[in-house]
């Protein structure tokens, strides 16, 4: 398993560089993001219903997210909503399900610093961002390391770690070790576009240019990979991945 710390690891060992981990992180999601749209497309199935011929979608989709339709079971096709559903919905119709393709969702960088107060198991950290499943690293005098949010309760952190109590200054980050959606050995995608930014940033157009052109012509691949394997396979196939 290939994760985003092992990512942003791998650029600064091979194109060391003084960008900041948010820095790199924002490049990571650009990256990211291109690969969803254009090669690495991911589905999700949701079951809603029709309020005057106009099919309702979760808050952000739109028609043009909508890969596969099935109404009561049964493959309708690939339909544009915006055209209405009463042509094909009838009175009797219970259960409108819709393929969606999802966006994706930016990873963000979240951190603490000042009071740390462990008591057994729960850290206390006044007005912290981190949320229940988490993994965090903490750099302080009494725990350097990281540990895993079991829950959260107002400034409380919930771990299964065994603490001394003590109370002291110190910081804590979110730690990037979710997995990322490529695979070896397209993985090196993320690698090709953050070292090609780092150079676009530090002026070398030549650098830029040759990263650029070997991460446009791998996505390529991946995009006609991905197309090859999915051709001949219906959207019906789609009904399976829930």
């Amino acid at each position: 398993m290939t994760t985003i710390e092992d990512i942003l690891m791998l650029v600064d060992t091979l194109a060391p560089n003084n960008c900041t981990k948010q820095q790199k992180l924002y490049w990571f999601n650009q990256c990211e993001s291109i690969i969803f749209e254009k090669a690495a497309h991911r589905y999700k199935y949701v079951e809603t219903k029709v309020s005057a011929g106009i099919v309702e979608l979760p808050e952000g989709y739109n028609s043009s997210d909508i890969e596969a339709v099935y109404i009561d079971g049964k493959f309708v096709g690939r339909i544009n909503v915006s055209l209405g559903f009463g042509n094909i919905v009838s009175p009797q119709s219970k259960v409108i399900g819709v393929v969606l393709k999802e966006h994706y969702k930016e990873i963000k960088y979240t951190a603490y610093e000042g009071s740390i107060a462990f008591q057994g198991s729960t850290i206390i950290m006044p007005g912290h961002p981190f949320v229940s499943g988490d993994s965090i690293d903490i750099d302080c005098s009494e725990f350097q390391g990281r540990v895993k949010v079991l829950g959260t309760s107002g400034s409380s952190i919930y771990t299964n770690n065994d603490f001394v109590t003590n109370t002291v200054t110190g910081k804590a980050e979110k730690a990037l070790d979710m997995e990322v959606s490529l695979k070896m050995p397209y993985d090196r995608l993320y690698i090709d576009y953050i070292t090609a930014q780092i150079d676009y940033y530090n002026k070398d157009f030549e650098g830029y240019n040759n990263n650029m052109y070997i991460f446009d012509k791998m996505l390529d691949e991946l995009t006609r990979t991905n197309k090859s394997r999915s051709f001949g396979i219906g959207l019906k196939k789609l009904v399976h991945i829930w």
